[in-house]
């Protein structure tokens, strides 16, 4: 199969760069929050922080990863995708130096990446990491919507995320769907402007459909929520490093409530938009201070955001190098 490797690795920078501006954009979001509230009482906060309960926090959200990488094997085995182990973890964890980019779909670029390593087609790579971003949607959603029902102090939090949650997965319900299929391929022939890409939309359809099946969305929601758990407890050992007592499972309600509303919003990397709802939520239902609160949000952002997207960076860096090195030996 031929492909313009050139462009690939062009369009390859250029996300990388946007990511990078974003990171800094995300610093810059930080030092705004700490200039709404006392900056050097904020800074002070995290300056003396316990190093080992932020470490936790890291590690929380690195096994968070572990288990939704496993939901991804799940998706390139159905695809009949075939990848070495340590490629495969790398190529997935690579995918979260795009979780920057508006609705994490800068992560379809890693498509080229699926494609070098193993015997897919980019379209085959490009259904498995949709049906992971919508997934993982979902996961978040349930997550969301359990929590709130079971610690919500009262149902103005349910029905508010209730509404977040459908009007984050209506979208991709309506989509990638069967019925939606059906009728791509009866009209896509007919739409002047869509019709020479036909081929590739029926490939991608043909492959999407593989997985959308009701065993892939449950094996998906089963790794996917636990996962994000996980991410959620990010939240807990920021307060715990700040010497703060927190029930997890609050904190955790806190967290995955403030993300909800960054993803609904499908801003970058849900910048500003989380980072201001978790300090927010924090002083309301927690009852802490702003500048406590805007300590813990910075820390736990580090963790469940930055972390992600420099370890995604660097492999993605090592796996384009290293598909660049292959190329060289076959010349």
């Amino acid at each position: 199969m031929h492909y313009n490797i050139g462009n690939e690795d062009h369009k390859l920078e250029k996300a990388v760069n946007l990511v990078v501006i974003l990171l800094i954009v995300s610093l810059a979001i930080f030092v705004l929050i700490a200039l709404l509230g006392n900056y050097s009482k904020i800074i002070g906060y995290i300056r003396s922080a316990n190093l080992f309960f932020i470490l936790l926090a890291i590690l929380s959200v690195f096994f968070g990863y572990i288990l939704r990488f496993f939901k991804w094997s799940y998706y390139l085995r159905k695809l009949n995708i075939k990848i070495k182990l340590l490629d495969n973890l790398a190529t997935y964890l690579s995918l979260y130096a795009m979780n920057l980019t508006p609705g994490k779909l800068g992560r379809l670029l890693n498509a080229f990446i699926v494609k070098r390593l193993s015997n897919a087609s980019s379209t085959e790579a490009a259904s498995a990491i949709i049906m992971d971003i919508y997934t993982d949607f979902m996961g978040a959603a349930v997550l969301g919507i359990v929590l709130a029902i079971v610690l919500a102090p009262g149902y103005y939090y349910i029905i508010t995320v209730a509404l977040i949650d459908i009007a984050l997965i209506s979208p991709y319900f309506i989509l990638i769907n069967n019925y939606t299929f059906s009728k791509i391929r009866k009209y896509i022939g007919r739409i002047r402007y869509v019709k020479r890409f036909r081929s590739i939309i029926i490939r991608y359809i043909i492959h999407q459909e593989k997985l959308n099946t009701i065993d892939t969305y449950i094996t998906s929601i089963i790794f996917t929520v636990p996962a994000y758990l996980l991410n959620s407890f990010s939240l807990y050992f920021a307060f715990r490093a700040l010497g703060i007592n927190s029930s997890i499972f609050k904190s955790s309600f806190v967290f995955t409530f403030a993300q909800l509303i960054g993803m609904v919003t499908g801003v970058p990397g849900n910048l500003g938009f989380t980072d201001i709802s978790l300090v927010k939520l924090s002083q309301s239902l927690l009852s802490l201070s702003y500048n406590t609160a805007a300590a813990a949000t910075i820390i736990s952002r580090i963790a469940s955001l930055w972390f992600g997207v420099v370890l995604g960076l660097i492999l993605l860096t090592y796996l384009v190098r290293k598909s660049a090195r292959s190329r060289a030996r076959f010349r």
